[in-house]
């Protein structure tokens, strides 16, 4: 039979081994990659881009050569040839270097880089989450590593109160105060257990994992480099809020060159050609080419010849749709410009803004930095005075909770500033430079 120890031994391997199957350590990097590939965010973009593809590949596919038949079997009511029948070929193909085929590209073209610079903004957003979510774990757990010390810390002093009691150089009310300092102690604990579950969580429902799935954090070495101010707003010319913005002044320019082009002339010209039971006839303006072959087989013999012309078109009068037209672009390419111009001042000031909220983080961290230095030393001063009986147990108390809340303020600003960094690189477009 196994002796005790034994048997304790094999439980401890037991819950051991259990833990490390719960728990799956990760790494910021694989986290990112796991997003990427089976976030439902990440779907639901993707989703999104094959939509807006498939609309501009409508749109380019009505500029490529168009070819129909059709076939028109017809009767009289009345007559000698009661059956009759048509047997038709048609095409059309917009002109090679044709105003309007240049301005249906380009348009093509700007939507399609739109599409694919929103599945591109869509990850970078969902990593952007899946960091916050990756360094608020990381925080969770080690508040919670803090306070499980602060466990410690109390525990230990409930002890040393308990022999100072029975020593005779301490009292009842100084092991009460300590067994409070340690309920406290174990209730920030559960605190800090609840908020690295719903870290966790969160950090899971991102990752497209079970809330069930115990995350291990791990710290991330990054390389965060934070460029001049002037050199920062030059490159919101890179955000794709700004990119957009250009295309639609690009796409405004289009259709007001297009709304001024209806106002000019259009010509023609048109042959066609009627042999025996067919007509074949062939126009060319100044966007396109299109020709009509019309077979009649029970059609009676006639006589074929060819025709040949053109057609000059004006409108004397429309009611001036023309003009308001043109008077919509022009409108509307105004106002591009000055949604753009209103965009890169708010951009502008944002990350004014968030240098300021940068360097304010930074402030306050070395503050922390400070106070938890000073918080611990004076702790340990405390703490020996009171080992040896010179010091009372609520002047240790009082320093406890100091160290306590300066450990916090520390973590709490330490990530604040690290978060700040990585938000304002993603706003720079620089968060993969510097990872």
């Amino acid at each position: 039979m196994r002796s005790r120890k034994e048997i304790y031994l094999v439980l401890l391997l037991i819950v051991v081994c259990t833990a490390a199957f719960a728990e799956e350590v990760i790494t910021l990097q694989e986290a990112k990659k796991i997003a990427l590939e089976q976030s439902r965010l990440v779907q639901l973009a993707e989703d999104q881009y094959q939509a807006n593809r498939a609309r501009v590949q409508l749109n380019q596919a009505r500029n490529e050569p168009q070819l129909g038949i059709s076939l028109r079997p017809s009767t009289t009511i009345s007559g000698d040839k009661p059956l009759q029948a048509q047997i038709g070929l048609s095409f059309s193909q917009p002109l090679p270097g044709s105003f309007a085929l240049q301005t249906a590209k380009k348009t093509n073209e700007l939507d399609l880089k739109m599409a694919e610079r929103g599945l591109a903004e869509s990850k970078r957003q969902l990593l952007l989450q899946v960091e916050t979510a990756y360094f608020n774990l990381l925080k969770a757990e080690q508040i919670l590593f803090a306070s499980k010390e602060g466990v410690k810390r109390a525990q230990a002093q409930v002890e040393t109160a308990k022999i100072q009691e029975e020593a005779g150089t301490g009292t009842r009310l100084d092991v009460m105060r300590m067994q409070v300092s340690l309920s406290r102690s174990r209730q920030s604990q559960l605190e800090a257990e609840n908020n690295v579950r719903k870290a966790n969580a969160t950090l899971a429902n991102l990752l497209g994992l079970s809330p069930e799935t115990v995350l291990k954090t791990s710290i991330p070495d990054l390389q965060v480099t934070i460029p001049p101010l002037e050199e920062a707003l030059s490159l919101l010319e890179r955000r794709k809020e700004v990119l957009d913005q250009k295309a639609a002044i690009k796409k405004a320019e289009l259709a007001l060159d297009e709304a001024l082009r209806n106002k000019e002339m259009n010509l023609s010209l048109f042959t066609s050609y009627s042999p025996n039971k067919s007509d074949l006839s062939v126009s060319v303006d100044r966007d396109k080419i299109s020709a009509n072959l019309t077979l009649s087989p029970l059609q009676d013999t006639r006589s074929s010849g060819w025709q040949i012309g053109a057609e000059a078109r004006w409108d004397l009068a429309d009611g001036g749709a023309k003009d308001a037209a043109v008077a919509e672009a022009q409108a509307q390419l105004a106002s591009q410009k000055k949604q753009l111009f209103n965009l890169m001042t708010e951009l502008e000031q944002e990350i004014r803004n968030s240098y300021w909220d940068l360097e304010a983080a930074r402030v306050r961290l070395e503050t922390a930095e400070a106070n938890l230095k000073t918080s611990q030393e004076a702790w340990n001063v405390a703490k020996l005075k009171y080992d040896y009986g010179s010091g009372s147990a609520s002047e240790l108390l009082d320093f406890e909770v100091a160290l306590t809340e300066a450990e916090t303020e520390w973590i709490n600003a330490n990530f604040d500033y690290l978060l700040k960094q990585r938000q304002l690189l993603y706003k720079l477009c620089l968060e993969e430079e510097t990872a």
